[in-house]
């Protein structure tokens, strides 16, 4: 791998740990992603600090199990924009401050509440 690509991969690899660590229900520890990929932590820590690179065969382990290219972990490609509404309204959120989180999921629950009420047997009598 060049200098170009093993600086790429570095970047590239912190980026998947960065989206590792934002996984619901895990402490996003160097641990954890080191047992995701299947790796030894002297190997995870090189990636991560661009000191070293990976053979050819744990590229191709890795671009599996993140769901990513071989050619986007080396830099041959850029990386897809998600603009899905969903994607778009994750980044928002992520970003937001507590007051706003706390009444995002006060509305939250009363969407699903509504929907509970909505899908009762209750309500589906009164509208026959």
């Amino acid at each position: 791998m060049s200098s170009e690509a093993l600086s790429v991969f570095c970047e590239r690899i912190n980026e998947l740990f960065d989206r590792f660590k934002s996984r619901p229900g895990l402490r996003g520890t160097n641990k954890e992603f080191q047992m995701h990929l299947g790796v030894s932590e002297g190997q995870l820590k090189g990636w991560l600090q661009g000191k070293s690179e990976p053979n050819i065969e744990t590229l191709k382990k890795i671009a599996r199990i993140e769901n990513v290219s071989v050619s986007w972990l080396i830099g041959e490609e850029k990386p897809p924009k998600d603009n899905s509404p969903a994607s778009v309204l994750a980044a928002k959120i992520s970003q937001a401050d507590a007051q706003t989180l706390a009444q995002l999921e006060q509305f939250y629950n009363y969407l699903e509440y509504q929907k509970k009420v909505q899908d009762s047997p209750a309500s589906n009598e009164a509208t026959k």
